[in-house]
């Protein structure tokens, strides 16, 4: 009979993260607000995000990016930058869960429009 293996793994908790809310746009075209932000210095995970940009118009532009550290005390790096213009007909946007070690934010900027405020949940796992 062959040997038997127990694997324990840490538990994580995933929870809503206190930085989920009501994000409004900077008035100043061009001006990112960073509207989450988490560096945990182990690894964990970054459980998604859910945004709604309902309060979209005709004539509104906003753009989201998220960015990560590669490295520790590094400087941020560009990750994927989605556009939005005008009213949204699929108003509810998702960033998808990955894990981060060093560190990783959100952004938004409106460039074009009236200043939108969005609601924005963000859900994360740690130890």
């Amino acid at each position: 009979m062959g040997k038997h293996f127990s694997l324990c793994f840490p538990i994580l908790e995933l929870t809503p993260s206190t930085q989920s809310g009501l994000k409004t746009m900077p008035d100043a075209a061009g001006t990112w607000l960073v509207c989450y932000e988490e560096d945990q210095g182990y690894t964990w995970l970054f459980a998604g995000a859910d945004i709604d940009l309902t309060a979209m118009q005709a004539g509104d532009t906003v753009e989201i990016a998220w960015d990560r550290r590669m490295e520790s005390g590094g400087a941020y790096v560009l990750g994927p930058l989605n556009t939005y213009n005008g009213a949204q007909t699929n108003p509810w946007k998702h960033i998808e869960a990955e894990s981060n070690l060093y560190g990783m934010r959100i952004r938004a900027h409106q460039t074009a429009g009236v200043a939108r405020s969005f609601y924005m949940e963000f859900s994360e796992g740690k130890k």
